[in-house]
């Protein structure tokens, strides 16, 4: 049920927010989704995208976790978000600090958040058809 109230709750309190969700399937030979491995939720509001949580369904060698991150923070960058938010910064987190993965001070934070929750990025849809 949260999950339906959720969207509904932020979207009423912001016109700029938008659930979002993840989804890394594996194929058959055939390239049919056959099962679902990996899969992160979240929101964005504006530019900036909060992710909530994350799940690797299908844990082997392929590392389904690191690629779905990969695949959003892809998606993500080439949609038009500039911050990325994950909360308080864990150790697993430090493979991304290469790709600008940082603390921020809580007053460069909001001022870094205000600026950018008011811009519209692209649709991550729209980024997908164009290839």
């Amino acid at each position: 049920r949260l999950v339906h109230v959720l969207p509904r709750m932020l979207v009423e309190r912001h016109p700029n927010v938008f659930p979002m969700a993840f989804e890394l399937w594996e194929a058959d030979s055939e390239g049919s989704f056959t099962s679902l491995v990996a899969t992160k939720l979240g929101f964005a509001c504006g530019k900036v995208f909060h992710g909530i949580t994350q799940a690797t369904i299908k844990k082997d060698s392929r590392s389904t976790g690191s690629l779905i991150n990969r695949a959003a923070g892809y998606l993500l960058q080439k949609s038009g978000h500039e911050l990325w938010y994950r909360g308080m910064k864990l150790p697993s987190m430090s493979e991304y600090d290469k790709y600008g993965g940082r603390n921020y001070s809580r007053e460069e934070f909001w001022s870094t958040y205000k600026a950018l929750r008011d811009q519209k990025p692209l649709n991550i849809g729209q980024v997908l058809r164009s290839g």
